[in-house]
């Protein structure tokens, strides 16, 4: 299992996976933290250590945004990948902090909701 920094948040964001090698799949963001994801996904084809570009699109009521994700698999498990983030770009660091502010949004109903 990979080592992230900070709380894992539940979350359940259809993506678009594509390797290094140009195979794409289709899965579900299912965790986040700063540190990586873990997304749902044939785990077949995968490798520890492969770069994986995801591609997400986040609603944030009337509007909506895509945004695109590196990083590289760190561990495979039978339902998907975990990954970790490898850039510092600022595009993709806005689509991350979208990710955590939706969990956290999402936390914050379920525990409303008990």
């Amino acid at each position: 299992m990979e080592h992230r920094h900070g709380t894992r948040k539940t979350i359940n964001i259809p993506t678009t996976a594509e390797l290094s090698t140009g195979k794409v799949y289709t899965g579900y963001i299912k965790d986040i933290s700063l540190g990586g994801i873990f997304i749902e996904l044939p785990s077949g084809e995968l490798w520890s250590h492969a770069p994986i570009t995801l591609a997400f699109t986040i609603q944030d009521g009337d509007k909506s945004k895509t945004y695109r994700w590196r990083g590289f698999i760190t561990r495979i498990a039978e339902d998907g990948a975990g990954a970790m983030f490898e850039s510092a770009n600022p595009y993709e660091q806005a689509g991350l902090l979208a990710l955590l502010k939706l969990a956290d949004r999402n936390e914050l109903q379920r525990s409303v909701a008990c």
